[in-house]
């Protein structure tokens, strides 16, 4: 089963603060599609890479994607 990241973890991924990610989520912007579980929001980490690769390029998101592919490899090592 695939790990879900939570609006905590997309804001630290995205270097953003998570009530941010809640406002630009209500305010439809551009953000990583969700998934509802419950009441509680989930992103799957393949849909937040694919979004980050869909942006333009900057170092930020070369950063920010390399967070998420270190923080998806300490996962899997805890399974």
């Amino acid at each position: 089963m695939e790990h879900l990241l939570t609006p905590d973890d997309l804001a630290a991924v995205l270097g953003i603060k998570t009530r941010s990610l809640y406002v630009g989520r209500y305010m439809g912007r551009n953000l990583p599609p969700a998934i509802k579980v419950g009441r509680c929001l989930r992103f799957r980490p393949a849909d937040v890479q694919a979004w980050l690769a869909s942006q333009p390029a900057s170092s930020r998101n070369v950063a920010r994607a390399s967070v998420l592919a270190t923080k998806r490899d300490r996962l899997a090592e805890t399974e």
